[in-house]
C-alpha cells in the first residue's frame, strides 16, 4: 500500500506538470525576469543617448546630399517598413492580438507614404514629369509629416485599444476590413497632397525649422511612454523591440525638426534613422520568433518526457492496482484458511482419542486375566461397547478433519491460482499478443470474486463470440480490474437488495470489440460524468482519483477508448472499453458464446 501511495503521489506530480505544459499559451508572450527587464531598459536608454550624440557633429556639418540619395534611403526604409508592418499584421491574423494589428498598420501606413514620396524624389521622375522642385519641396515634407503623425497616433492608441477591446474574436475578418479602411484613408491623404495647397512646413530662420515634425516627435514620445509601460507590465520581448524602434524614430524625428532644407545633414540622418527604426522591429521579430520556436521545442521535449514518465507511472500504478486486488482476495481466502485451521485445532484438542488411551491402559492392567475382567468386572463388561462408540466418534472426527483439510487445501490452491495469475500477467507486461478477451474478463472477475461475493453481488455474463484481439493483455486486465472494482463499490454503496453486475462482450464495429461493465448501483450525476476521467477526481471517501484516469490512458495507449454513461443517481452506470481487433480478416473467432447460468448466483 505504501508503494501504491508513492506511485499515486508521483503520478499526481507528473500529471500536474503535463497539464501545465499542455495548457501553456504559445501566443508568443515570452516573459522576462526583472533583471532582464532593467537591462533592456538600460540598453534602450543607451541607444537613445548614442543616437542623439550626433547632434553636435551634424550642427557643424556643411554636407549636402542629393535628391537621389534621399530617394534611395527613403524607398529602402519604406520597403523595410512595409515588410515589418506586414509581418505584424500577419501575426495578428494568426493569433488575434490587436496590439500587433495596430503596430503593423502604423508601420504600414507610414511606410506607404514614404514609398510614394521616395519614388517622387528621384531626379528621373522630376525630369520625366517636368514637376518643379518647388512643388516637391512642399509635397515631400507634407507626406513625411502626415505619415509620421499617423504612425505616432496609431501607436499611441494601440495599447489602449488592446486593453479596452482585448483579443479579436475573428482576426481574419478584422484584418481584411481594418487594413482596407486604413489603406483607403492613407491613399486619400496622399491624393489630397497632390491637389490641396499645402502650408509651409520649413522655416529656415528658426531654431526649430520644422515645428510640425517636432509635434510628431512629441506624439512618438507619448507612444514610447505607452509601450514602455506595456513592456514593464508584460515584460514581453517583442514589445521591447517595438519600443526600441519608436525610440529610434523619436531621435530621427527630433533631428528632422532641425532640418532647414531638403538633403541637409539633419534631413539625411533623420532618414537613416528611419531605416534603422524600420529594421529594428524586423530584427526583433525574427529574434522573437526564434526564441518562441526554441522555447517551444524545449517545452515539447519536456512534455514528451513528462508524458513518458506519466505513462510509466500509470503503468506501475495499474500494476499496483491489480496487485492490491490480488492481496485483497488473498486476504479474504486466508480468513477461510484461518477458520479451517482453528476448527481442526479445536477438534484435535477436544478429540476423544484420549479415551482410546485410557481403554488401552485398562486392558494392559488386566492382561493376565483379560477374559475374566471382561466377563466378570463391571468396567470390563462396558469396555467392548465403549470401544465401539469410541471408534464411531473417532471416525466422525476424522471425517470432519478431512473435510476441513479439503477446504484448507482448496483455499490454498485458490491462493496459488490468484498469485500465479498475477505473476503470469506481470511477466508479460508490454507484450502484444493475441488473446481471448473472454478469458481475460474471467481473470479480472477472479481477482475481484471475493469482494463481489462478500457484497452479495449477482453476476451475469453476456459473452458474444468475437475474434481474437491482438493487444497488451496486462493493460486490458488492469482496466477491467479497475472497472469491476469500481462497480463493486458502486453496488456496495447502494441500498438495493438486488445488486447486479453484468459483463457484456461484443463487437462495436467491423474491426473493433467492446467490453461493457454494467451495474445497477448508485449511478453518476451529470456533473461528475464530465469529470470522471480527470486525474485526482474521486467520489470515494478514501479514493485517490487515479484508477479511472489511469485506465483511460491505458485504453488510449491500446488504440481504444474508455467511456461511461449513466442515467443519473440511483440508475446505475455502464463503462465501455472499446479496443481494435488488430488482426487480419481471415482469422476466425476463438471466443465462444458463454450463456449465463440458469440461476444467477453470487460469484465465489
Amino acid at each position: 500500500m505504501a508503494t501504491w501511495a508513492g506511485e499515486n503521489a508521483k503520478s499526481r506530480e507528473v500529471a500536474h506538470a503535463v497539464r501545465h505544459l499542455a495548457e501553456t499559451s504559445w501566443d508568443g508572450n515570452l516573459q522576462q525576469s526583472s533583471a532582464q527587464m532593467y537591462t533592456r531598459l538600460a540598453v534602450l536608454a543607451l541607444v537613445i543617448v548614442l543616437l542623439s550624440s550626433l547632434y553636435p557633429l551634424l550642427a557643424g556639418s556643411t554636407y549636402r546630399g542629393s535628391a537621389d540619395v534621399h530617394a534611395t534611403i527613403e524607398t529602402t526604409a519604406a520597403l523595410l517598413g512595409l515588410i515589418a508592418g506586414f509581418s505584424l499584421v500577419a501575426r495578428f491574423y494568426a493569433l488575434g492580438n490587436r496590439l500587433h494589428l495596430l503596430i503593423g498598420l502604423a508601420f504600414f501606413v507610414n511606410a506607404a507614404e514614404d514609398f510614394v514620396h521616395g519614388l517622387l524624389a528621384f531626379e528621373a521622375y522630376q525630369q520625366l514629369t517636368g514637376a518643379p522642385s518647388s512643388s516637391l519641396a512642399q509635397f515631400i515634407p507634407g507626406t513625411y509629416v502626415a505619415g509620421r503623425l499617423c504612425m505616432g497616433l496609431i501607436l499611441l492608441s494601440a495599447p489602449c485599444v488592446k486593453l479596452l477591446l482585448g483579443e479579436s474574436p475573428n482576426p481574419q475578418r478584422e484584418t481584411k476590413w481594418v487594413s482596407i479602411a486604413v489603406l483607403l484613408v492613407s491613399a486619400a491623404v496622399t491624393i489630397a497632397a497632390f491637389h490641396v495647397p499645402l502650408p509651409k512646413f520649413i522655416f529656415p530662420d528658426r531654431f526649430i525649422s520644422r515645428p510640425v515634425d517636432l509635434l510628431s516627435a512629441i506624439v512618438l514620445v507619448l507612444a514610447l511612454a505607452m509601450f514602455l509601460w506595456e513592456y514593464c507590465q508584460r515584460r514581453d520581448m517583442l514589445t521591447w523591440w517595438i519600443a526600441l524602434s519608436i525610440a529610434t524614430n523619436v531621435v530621427g524625428q527630433v533631428f528632422m525638426s532641425f532640418s532647414k532644407q531638403l538633403s541637409d545633414p539633419f534631413f539625411d540622418i533623420a532618414h537613416v534613422y528611419k531605416v534603422l527604426g524600420y529594421a529594428v522591429p524586423l530584427v526583433g521579430f525574427c529574434l522573437y520568433q526564434t526564441a518562441i520556436l526554441t522555447e517551444r521545442k524545449r517545452a515539447e521535449r519536456e512534455l514528451a518526457e513528462l508524458n513518458r514518465r506519466l505513462i510509466d507511472s500509470s503503468r506501475q500504478a495499474g500494476m499496483a492496482e491489480v496487485a492490491t486486488g490480488v492481496l485483497h482476495n488473498v486476504g479474504n481466502v486466508l480468513n477461510s484458511v484461518n477458520v479451517s485451521a482453528n476448527l481442526m485445532a479445536e477438534k484435535v484438542k477436544n478429540s476423544r482419542v484420549i479415551g482410546l488411551a485410557k481403554a488401552s491402559e485398562l486392558i494392559e492392567e488386566h492382561a493376565d486375566d483379560l477374559a475374566t475382567f471382561i466377563t466378570s468386572d463391571y468396567r470390563g463388561k462396558q469396555l467392548p461397547a465403549y470401544l465401539s462408540q469410541l471408534a464411531e466418534r473417532l471416525v466422525g472426527e476424522r471425517d470432519a478433519v478431512l473435510d476441513e483439510l479439503g477446504s484448507l487445501i482448496e483455499n490454498i490452491d485458490h491462493i496459488k491460482e490468484i498469485v500465479s495469475l498475477q505473476q503470469s500477467f506481470a511477466n508479460v507486461a508490454g507484450v502484444v499478443e493475441r488473446i481471448d478477451l473472454a478469458d481475460t474478463v474471467d481473470s479480472a472477475l477472479k481477482i475481484n470474486d471475493a469482494g463481489l461475493f462478500r457484497h452479495g453481488v449477482v453476476l451475469n455474463r453476456d459473452y458474444t463470440a468475437i475474434p481474437p484481439v491482438t493487444t497488451d493483455r496486462h493493460k486490458v486486465l488492469q482496466i477491467l480490474v479497475n472497472l469491476i472494482s469500481n462497480a463493486k463499490y458502486a453496488l456496495s454503496d447502494s441500498a438495493r437488495g438486488d445488486k447486479r453486475l453484468t459483463i457484456r462482450i461484443g463487437s462495436s464495429d467491423v474491426d473493433r470489440v467492446k467490453v461493457e461493465v454494467l451495474d445497477n448501483g448508485v449511478g453518476i450525476t451529470g456533473e461528475n460524468l464530465s469529470r470522471i476521467f480527470q486525474h485526482g477526481f474521486t467520489t470515494k471517501k478514501h479514493g485517490h482519483g487515479f484508477g479511472l484516469h489511469c485506465s483511460a490512458l491505458a485504453a488510449k495507449e491500446l488504440g481504444g477508448t474508455l467511456s461511461v454513461r449513466s442515467d443519473g443517481p440511483g440508475r446505475g452506470a455502464t463503462f465501455t472499453l472499446e479496443l481494435p481487433l488488430g488482426r487480419s480478416e481471415d482469422e476466425a473467432p476463438i471466443s465462444k458464446k458463454r450463456p449465463a447460468p440458469p440461476t444467477a448466483q453470487p460469484i465465489c
